[in-house]
C-alpha cells in the first residue's frame, strides 16, 4: 500500500485507517493526537487511536481506547484528535491552551476540522469537565 506520504512503507494510522475502514469514529488518541493537530513533535512507541465500538485486535504497536460518544461516529479524524486533545488536557502536549486554540483554528480554517460538528458531538461527551474545556475552546474559535 503506498503511502499517501510518497513512497515507502504506510504510516501506523494509514495500516490502522486500512484495516478499520471508513466506518468513522476513529481517531489519534494521547500523543498521537497532539502530534496530529501540530501540539507536540513527540513520537510515541506506541501508537494510540479512540474508537467507538469493539476496536480491531492484533495490531502491533497500537494501542485502542473505546470511547462510547456514539456521535463521535459523524466526526472525522482530527476532529476526534481534537476531542481527545481537549479531553486529556494538558496532558500529552508540550503547548499551552492558545497553542491548541490557533491549531485548531488554522485546522478549521482549511476545513479539515468543522467546528458545528465537533460542537454537535461534543454534547454527548461523558465527563463535564471535557465539556466545559470544548466550551471554551469552541467558543475561542468563534
Amino acid at each position: 500500500m503506498p503511502s499517501r506520504f510518497g513512497k515507502g512503507a504506510p504510516s501506523t494510522s494509514e495500516v490502522v485507517l486500512a484495516i478499520v475502514g471508513d466506518r468513522g469514529g476513529i481517531g489519534p488518541s494521547g500523543w498521537s493526537a497532539s502530534r496530529d493537530l501540530g501540539l507536540t513533535t513527540q513520537r510515541p512507541a506506541i501508537e494510540e487511536f479512540a474508537t467507538i465500538g469493539t476496536p480491531p485486535t492484533g495490531i502491533r504497536g497500537v494501542r485502542f481506547h473505546r470511547r462510547s460518544n456514539p456521535k463521535r461516529a459523524t466526526l472525522r479524524y482530527l476532529e476526534i484528535a481534537t476531542l481527545e486533545v481537549v479531553r486529556d488536557w494538558p496532558a500529552y502536549t508540550d503547548g499551552d491552551w492558545d497553542e491548541l486554540v490557533r491549531a485548531v483554528k488554522s485546522l478549521a480554517r482549511t476545513g479539515k476540522i468543522r467546528v458545528p460538528a465537533v460542537r454537535s458531538a461534543a454534547r454527548f461527551e461523558p465527563t463535564t469537565t471535557t465539556n466545559d474545556r470544548l466550551a471554551v475552546l469552541l467558543s475561542a474559535l468563534a
